[in-house]
C-alpha cells in the first residue's frame, strides 16, 4: 500500500500521542517502523539501536517513541562518565518520567558496529533484553574501539595510525566472538565471517594508509624544513 502522509514524530508539542488521528492504512512517522499490521519504534544511540515492543495501534508506537526520545536525550546530555553508565541512568530517569517500565515497553537493544576502515557497511549483536547485560558488553567493546569512531566510520584514523586500527581489529573479533558465542553462535562461523568482510575492504584499507603515510611524511617534511628553535618548540 502506498503509504499516507502522517505526522512527523519531533517529540514536540503534546506528550500525549492519541491525540495524532490515523487516517489511511499507515502513517510514514519517522524512527516508527510498519509491519504486517504492527508498528514499532526505534532510536540510535551511540553503538546502539533501542527498541520497543510491536504494538498494533500507532498512538501507542508514538507514547513509545516520545519514551525512547527522553533516554536519547538525557543520555546524549549527560556529559560524565562511560557511555553504558550514562545509558543506565538515562534510562532509569526517563522511564521514571513517563511512568514505564522497561517490560512494559519492550525495551531491547541491538550493538551496531561500523568502522569503514575495518570493513564496509554494519556488523549487528544479538538482542539484548537486558539493560545491565547490554551494558556490560558494551564496555567490553568500548575498550578496543578506535578513537574517534564514535564520531563516524572514517573519523577514527584522526587519531590512530593504520598499524593501530589492525591491532584493534585483531582484539575487537576476539571479544565480538565471545559476545556472539554467549548467544549461541559458533565462534568459528562468526569469525569466518569478520575475516570475510575484513578481506573484502582490503582495496579501500589499503588506499587509506597510503595516504595516511603521504600526511604523516609530509608533516614530517614540514618540521624538518622549520627553524630549529621553532622545531623544538612543536615537539
Amino acid at each position: 500500500h502506498a503509504p499516507a502522509k502522517g505526522p512527523r514524530a519531533d517529540g514536540q508539542g503534546s506528550p500525549c500521542a492519541a491525540a495524532w488521528q490515523r487516517t489511511g492504512t499507515m502513517h510514514r512517522v519517522r524512527n516508527i517502523s510498519f509491519r504486517k499490521g504492527y508498528y514499532r519504534s526505534r532510536l540510535f544511540f551511540e553503538r546502539l539501536s533501542l527498541h520497543t515492543k510491536h504494538v498494533r495501534e500507532l498512538s501507542q508506537a508514538l507514547d513509545d517513541l516520545l519514551a525512547l526520545m527522553s533516554i536519547k536525550k538525557y543520555a546524549t546530555h549527560e556529559r560524565v562518565g562511560s557511555v553504558e553508565a550514562r545509558l543506565a541512568k538515562a534510562v532509569q530517569r526517563a522511564l521514571e518520567e513517563h511512568g514505564r517500565t522497561s517490560e512494559d515497553l519492550g525495551l531491547s537493544y541491538t550493538i551496531i558496529i561500523w568502522q569503514r576502515y575495518w570493513f564496509r557497511g554494519h556488523v549487528y549483536s544479538q538482542v539484548y533484553h537486558s539493560l545491565a547485560e547490554v551494558c556490560h558488553a558494551l564496555c567490553i567493546i568500548s575498550d578496543c574501539m578506535p578513537s574517534g569512531a564514535r564520531r563516524g566510520p572514517g573519523s577514527a584514523m584522526v587519531k590512530s595510525s593504520p598499524s593501530e586500527l589492525d591491532a584493534r581489529w585483531r582484539t575487537f573479533k576476539e571479544l565480538w566472538a565471545d559476545l556472539r558465542v554467549a548467544a549461541g553462535a559458533e565462534r568459528c562461523e562468526v569469525l569466518a565471517e569478520l575475516q570475510r568482510l575484513y578481506d573484502a575492504n582490503g582495496t579501500y584499507r589499503a588506499a587509506v594508509s597510503r595516504r595516511w603515510e603521504a600526511r604523516r611524511m609530509k608533516r614530517e617534511d614540514t618540521r624538518l624544513a622549520l627553524p630549529v628553535e621553532t622545531a623544538l618548540l612543536r615537539i
